[in-house]
């Protein structure tokens, strides 16, 4: 029974039917959303597959400067650090959006993995020319698309509550940014897409042994020299 409203209910909106989908429909629809959605984090953890992201709050300024934002340098960052304890040579792939945006960000990763002690130590592992891709073709892009969708609705604020620590700096407190509200059905797969991200100890900026979280929170996209009004010609 679930089945065939299922395969009407995929027929309605394939042919774009004037018929509006029936209750029962939405909900096998809806079902067989959620396990093909479990399904794949399920096949990601078989796989070994490490999230990385920055979560960035909807009212932060995106900066528009010529120095890579704080959220890329971090991604690259725990992406270098993966790649290091792998011993491999990684790809940068971004979902295309528009051509004016992807110069912008071309020339400041060029800078950046050139120019910058960090970008040029981290560009022997990370292949600095990015590729673009269309997410509707692109699977691996669609699912990144899932995650980034359930990082956004399905981390449960008051089971996690207990894991912010005060003392810790604002990036690594990523339940720190959760809304009141989310949607309960997508808590299982937050705990499943938490359970993915990449974790590792490994030396900071002053030499110190530090925990380090493959998804990471941002409550600013300002460089330290942005703030000082500088850009990537004044440094």
């Amino acid at each position: 029974m679930r089945i065939s409203l299922l395969k009407s209910g995929y027929e309605k909106n394939k042919l774009k039917s004037p018929t509006p989908l029936s209750r029962n429909e939405l909900t096998a629809i809806g079902q067989a959303s959620l396990l093909y959605v479990k399904k794949v984090l399920d096949t990601c953890k078989s796989f070994d597959i490490k999230v990385f992201a920055s979560i960035v709050p909807k009212t932060v300024k995106h900066t528009q400067g010529t120095l890579l934002r704080k959220d890329y340098s971090y991604l690259f960052q725990r992406f270098n650090l993966y790649l290091n304890e792998k011993n491999e040579k990684g790809i940068i792939v971004f979902d295309m959006i528009e051509n004016q945006q992807h110069k912008r960000l071309i020339g400041n990763m060029r800078r950046y993995f050139t120019e910058t002690y960090s970008g040029q130590r981290r560009s022997r592992n990370i292949i600095p020319e990015p590729f673009f891709v269309s997410s509707d073709l692109t699977t691996a892009t669609q699912v990144v698309d899932i995650i980034a969708y359930i990082l956004n609705k399905g981390l449960n604020k008051r089971k996690t509550e207990h894991l912010i620590r005060k003392k810790e700096s604002p990036s690594q407190n990523i339940y720190l940014y959760l809304p009141e509200t989310t949607r309960e059905e997508l808590h299982d797969f937050g705990d499943k897409v938490l359970a993915l991200q990449f974790e590792c100890t490994a030396p900071d900026s002053k030499k110190q042994q530090r925990k380090h979280n493959g998804i990471i929170y941002m409550p600013d996209l300002s460089t330290r020299y942005e703030k000082k009004g500088l850009n990537a010609d004044d440094i």
